[in-house]
């Protein structure tokens, strides 16, 4: 059970994790793997990242960037395959994120995968299966007809650019 610690040591220890990942990411490392009290600062420090950023993404992203809608289909280490709407992370990307992901072909590499990560802070069941497992195997397949339908309505310039991108 995690021990219960001040809002005064918490202060303290973020300021030493923040000092050693500026000066030595080696040493940050290790107390990271020594130190319960530093790894209970550094989650709940990003729990409360994460929250700040999911909301600051829910709430400016406009609701027209999610339609037309984008799917997925997705297995993590080696679970039955999924299907999740993938549109958030559209409307979220920016035009290299896209362009790459066409390259791609619009699935099996990184930005797919990534995609995956993102997803799991905006969905259930992507979130319990990626999140349970320390190095997910991600294998992800992004819907190709609807991509190109979203980035035509939404960013009709990355298609003129490729020609079919």
């Amino acid at each position: 059970m995690e021990e219960s610690i001040t809002p005064k040591a918490g202060l303290e220890m973020a300021a030493q994790l923040f000092d050693l990942a500026r000066r030595d990411p080696g040493e940050l490392s290790e107390m990271l793997l020594t130190d319960d009290v530093a790894q209970q600062v550094l989650q709940e420090g990003l729990t409360l990242y994460i929250q700040e950023a999911k909301s600051q993404i829910e709430s400016k992203t406009d609701s027209e960037l999610l339609s037309p809608s984008v799917h997925a289909t997705y297995s993590i280490d080696g679970s039955e395959q999924e299907t999740v709407d993938v549109t958030r992370w559209f409307a979220a990307s920016d035009d290299d994120d896209l362009l790459g992901l066409h390259e791609e072909a619009y699935g099996g590499d990184a930005i797919s995968e990534s995609i995956i990560a993102f997803m799991a802070f905006f969905d259930a069941d992507v979130e319990r299966l990626y999140f349970i497992a320390s190095d997910p195997q991600v294998v992800c397949q992004v819907n190709q007809e609807e991509a190109q339908a979203w980035m035509t309505f939404h960013r009709p310039h990355l298609l003129r650019e490729d020609g079919d991108a």
